[in-house]
């Protein structure tokens, strides 16, 4: 019968707090990449054209500084959604989710509802609900 191998808490080496170890960076990239996936998950949002061709909604900006960022948020909207609630939602989503998942300091949000798209050209784009 194998016994089960005892470890010695004092023989383990404490390590040192993180920021002494090393530090982690996000780039702006990686906070534009949550922010358009986080303003995809608001209901009501809708993908438009071609994000490789520069010209599809959501269209997404941030600012990295200091541990802190500022993002700016172009979307598209189903009708007949509200636009304030759509934008609250969305300002919400990005703070939340860029915070959770970069332990950065969102500043700020901004959202230009840059589309309104009417019930039938919804089926020619992607709704996100």
């Amino acid at each position: 019968m194998a016994e089960a191998a005892t470890v010695d808490a004092a023989a383990e080496p404490e390590l040192p707090p993180p920021a002494v170890r090393g530090r982690l960076t996000v780039s702006e990239r990686v906070v534009v990449n949550v922010a358009r996936l986080a303003t995809r998950e608001v209901g009501g949002t809708v993908v438009t054209g071609s994000r490789a061709l520069g010209h599809g909604l959501p269209r997404v900006r941030a600012d990295v500084a200091g541990g802190r960022t500022r993002v700016s948020v172009q979307v598209a909207v189903a009708w007949p959604y509200r636009l304030p609630v759509i934008a609250e939602q969305i300002r919400d989503a990005v703070a939340a989710r860029v915070h959770e998942l970069t332990g950065l300091i969102v500043d700020g949000v901004e959202v230009v509802v840059a589309a309104v798209i009417p019930p039938h050209d919804i089926e020619t784009e992607r709704q996100i609900t």
